[in-house]
């Protein structure tokens, strides 16, 4: 249903690669039975957008492992690499930001905030949609779509011989080896200490335009 076109849906959802766009969709889906448009591009809509984004460093680093054999090791090679590619992501970032910067139907959720805590998520849902989040699918909500969970189907298509990010689970969109840990910092762990300043560089000016520096 994510790949359905924005005129039948009720809210867009849009976020770079390896922000949380997976875990939000899950959520938004859950609520609103399908009627959800997710995407990485930019659209211009008067429909209600709730858009996520994280620590470029971190989701950098996520989405560079999907093209690393040795994924719990990543090099300044692999880091040059997809740099321009991804960077392409950021920039349609920016420019949701720029263009909805004086705009009141979009809703910006910061990973690091919400991560692991949905009832904050879904407060801050019920305000911009001017709706309510029951007790009960609160309680649903913490228990089909947490890390946990998200990465126990992840390593279960792993455990299957499913190829690293190719075999996915339909109704989730959880890929084998989707998730590593999902932490804050956690590209600290995938990148050799030596290279760290390295992968800064890479987005010093858009880690201070979005405040992690």
């Amino acid at each position: 249903m994510h790949e359905e076109s924005l005129e039948n849906m009720k809210i867009l959802q849009y976020g770079p690669p390896r922000c949380g766009t997976t875990m939000l969709w899950q959520i938004l889906n859950y609520l609103f039975e399908g009627k959800i448009k997710k995407t990485h591009e930019f659209i211009n809509t008067d429909k209600p957008i709730i858009s996520i984004y994280r620590d470029f460093r971190d989701s950098y680093v996520s989405f560079c492992r999907i093209f690393n054999i040795n994924n719990d090791n990543i090099d300044k090679s692999i880091m040059s690499s997809k740099f321009s590619e991804y960077k392409k992501r950021i920039d349609i970032l920016n420019k949701y930001k720029s263009h909805y910067k004086n705009k009141d139907n979009i809703l910006w959720i910061k990973y690091e905030d919400i991560i692991d805590d949905f009832d904050l998520l879904l407060d801050k849902i019920e305000l911009f949609l001017k709706m309510e989040v029951s007790d009960k699918q609160r309680k649903e909500i913490k228990e089909k779509f947490s890390r946990k969970k998200n990465k126990e189907i992840s390593n279960k298509l792993k455990s299957e011989g499913k190829n690293f990010f190719q075999g996915f689970e339909k109704d989730s969109l959880i890929h084998s080896g989707h998730i590593h840990t999902g932490n804050h910092n956690s590209w600290k762990e995938l990148v050799s200490k030596n290279n760290h300043e390295y992968l800064e560089s890479l987005f010093a000016k858009d880690l201070k335009k979005w405040k992690y520096i």
